[in-house]
């Protein structure tokens, strides 16, 4: 066998070097991808949430509607307040209004009438989101009811 003596040592100068190049950049390339990844994840999730929020409308809406298709107002109270009261018969403990949630309870929306200061007019129901286990900051969902006599 005949080995080459050459003592130049280039071929060990260019691998540091592509070692060295790689060591500094691909630190920079994994913390793109893991940027990117988390700000996608974060905004899968708002988008989870304004879903369900619609959803929630949706389930508002469609429960006053179907209160109102058969709503007679009897003269001993004022409407308004015995159209509210027969709405909120829907409803079970606590002003607990409605609900949805996944089986595994991780995403869901829950409807509450609003009793706080934040709530203005007659009927307002205060939306909390979650999903994978977080709430958002409650939405405030007002109803404006006009009885027409």
């Amino acid at each position: 066998m005949h080995f080459i003596k050459n003592q130049h040592g280039y071929a060990l100068l260019v691998v540091l070097l592509i070692i060295t190049v790689i060591g500094i950049f691909a630190p920079i390339l994994v913390n793109n991808v893991l940027s990117s990844s988390k700000q996608f994840i974060k905004v899968e999730e708002q988008m989870q949430h304004e879903k369900l929020a619609n959803m929630a409308y949706l389930y508002i809406d469609k429960s006053v509607e179907e209160t109102a298709k058969d709503f007679e107002p009897t003269s001993d109270i004022d409407p308004l307040e015995e159209f509210i009261s027969k709405l909120l018969l829907r409803s079970s403990d606590e002003g607990f209004f409605g609900r949805f949630e996944s089986s595994d309870e991780k995403q869901g929306f829950r409807i509450e009438r609003c009793k706080d200061d934040l709530c203005g007019g007659e009927l307002t129901f205060k939306i909390i989101t979650t999903v994978n286990g977080i709430s958002e900051d409650p939405i405030y969902y007002p109803i404006d009811i006009v009885i027409i006599n």
